[in-house]
């Protein structure tokens, strides 16, 4: 792929977070997570080919501290009003200072997710606008844009058949793409327990085998 990408992580944290694992974690437990689980990312994305840039956009300063720390520009979130409209403050940011550049909006909350897959997946830019990849149940993990493409980010339950009917029904070239990485968000009880049972280097996935008592396995 010729176009660079800049990326727009959306990441949540605090004792708020993750409320629907509340019966497997404790809040400060959890509020611990999303920062591993950030770092994670920002570890394994640091050997995409593709990436021009980084913004970590946040209400929470102890994530946007940790993604200073890592080399990514930060944007303070304007209000709370959501994971959707933080990717809209990002996306609009990166637009004003670097229109001749590809998004990627991505939630914190993908650990599994590494270099190469972003790079497939920026790879199908050459032959459409957008790039939809889904998440394990329904949802997006990841929503790539070619230079001057603007779609209004829908993250959330069920998003990525809104995502792609939406870019479709505005006459946009929309392709998908399905991997391990972008498919595995963690949001419910289950999600941890998946994360933990996971071999691969992951401080987030060690912290939950001390947590959660579980044994690796793939």
């Amino acid at each position: 792929m010729t176009t660079a990408i800049h990326l727009v992580i959306a990441a949540r944290g605090g004792t708020e977070s993750k409320r629907r694992c509340h019966d497997k974690l404790s809040p400060a437990d959890r509020a611990r997570l999303t920062g591993l689980m950030l770092d994670d990312m920002l570890e394994s994305l640091g050997h995409a080919e593709t990436i021009a840039g980084i913004l970590v956009v946040s209400p929470t300063p102890m994530l946007l501290d940790l993604a200073r720390a890592a080399g990514c520009d930060i944007l303070r979130e304007r209000g709370s009003s959501g994971l959707n409209a933080a990717f809209s403050q990002g996306a609009a940011r990166v637009r004003d200072e670097f229109p001749d550049r590809a998004l990627a909006l991505l939630p914190a909350d993908l650990p599994r997710l590494d270099g190469g897959e972003l790079d497939r997946a920026g790879g199908l830019l050459d032959s459409a606008s957008i790039v939809v990849a889904p998440s394990w149940d329904g949802g997006t993990g990841g929503l790539l844009m070619r230079p001057g493409i603007s779609a209004l980010p829908m993250f959330g339950e069920r998003s990525f058949r809104r995502h792609v009917e939406a870019a479709r029904g505005a006459g946009l070239s929309t392709r998908i793409f399905r991997s391990r990485g972008f498919s595995m968000d963690v949001d419910r009880p289950e999600d941890l327990e998946s994360l933990a049972r996971t071999t691969a280097p992951s401080r987030a996935a060690s912290f939950l085998r001390e947590r959660l008592g579980a044994v690796g396995g793939g």
